[in-house]
């Protein structure tokens, strides 16, 4: 179990290093990793209802609980910050796009419908 949460702070990490990187990587590149996360974690919470953990595990495993949550709220802070930041930057578009609606708020961007196949 003990393995299952370093391996989970592992990916928290490389997931926090890559929000915060000033390189434009889409985040699509991460899912894999992500999707590992979640494993990980879903391991966690089976072997903690199945048995709890080890006894002589308890204060260790106590404390890459605790780095783990601590590094899941970097992680939360990150995609917030982030989806803030896009929202103000959507508004600044739409008021250089559309102009600006009676009330003075920038208007609203319309979405382009778009398609896209890939072969």
């Amino acid at each position: 179990m003990l393995i299952r949460v370093q391996n989970a702070r592992r990916h928290v990490d490389a997931l926090r290093n890559a929000m915060s990187s000033p390189v434009p990587e889409p985040l699509e590149h991460y899912l894999p990793a992500l999707e590992e996360l979640a494993a990980c974690l879903r391991g966690i919470q089976r072997d903690l209802n199945a048995a709890g953990a080890p006894q002589r595990q308890r204060g260790r495993l106590s404390r890459e609980v605790r780095a783990l949550r601590l590094e899941l709220s970097r992680v939360q802070r990150l995609a917030a910050e982030g989806a803030c930041f896009y929202a103000g930057w959507t508004r600044l578009v739409g008021a250089f796009a559309s102009g600006y609606s009676r009330s003075g708020d920038p208007a609203p961007l319309a979405p382009v419908p778009s398609l896209t196949v890939d072969v």
